[in-house]
C-alpha cells in the first residue's frame, strides 16, 4: 500500500512539472539557474557559491555518462580548468545560465574525448 501512494505522489509531481525542454526550470535550480554575467561579476560569496554548484553538476554529468571513457573525462580533472573552460564559456556568452554553459562546456570537452 505504501508503495501505491508513492507511485501516486510521484505520478502527480511529474506531471506538475514542466518538460525536460525547459530545462532551466529542472536542473538549473539554485545558482545553476544563475546567468554567467552574474557570476562573472560575483563577490568572493556568490562566486564561491556559483563555483561549487557547477563542480558538482560536472561530477553529475561524468557520473551519468554513457560510456566508461566520459566517465572520467580527463580534460581536465582539477576544479581550477573545470572552473576556467566554463568561465570561457561564460564570457562568449554572458547571458546564459550556468547550467548551460556547464552543459555545453562538458559536452565540448567530452567530444574531445572521443
Amino acid at each position: 500500500m505504501k508503495q501505491l501512494a508513492g507511485l501516486i505522489g510521484f505520478v502527480c509531481l511529474s506531471a506538475s512539472i514542466p518538460s525536460i525542454g525547459n530545462a532551466n526550470s529542472i536542473w538549473g535550480l539554485g545558482a545553476g539557474s544563475k546567468n554567467c554575467e552574474t557570476w562573472l561579476a560575483a563577490a568572493d560569496d556568490l562566486e564561491a557559491v556559483c563555483g561549487s554548484w557547477i563542480l558538482g553538476f560536472w561530477s553529475g554529468l561524468n557520473a551519468d555518462a554513457p560510456t566508461e571513457g566520459l566517465q572520467n573525462d580527463g580534460r581536465p580533472t582539477d576544479n581550477i580548468g573545470i572552473l576556467d573552460l566554463v568561465k570561457a564559456e561564460c564570457r562568449v556568452h554572458p547571458g546564459e545560465t550556468l547550467w548551460n554553459a556547464t552543459v555545453e562546456t562538458r559536452e565540448r570537452e567530452a567530444a574531445k574525448s572521443q
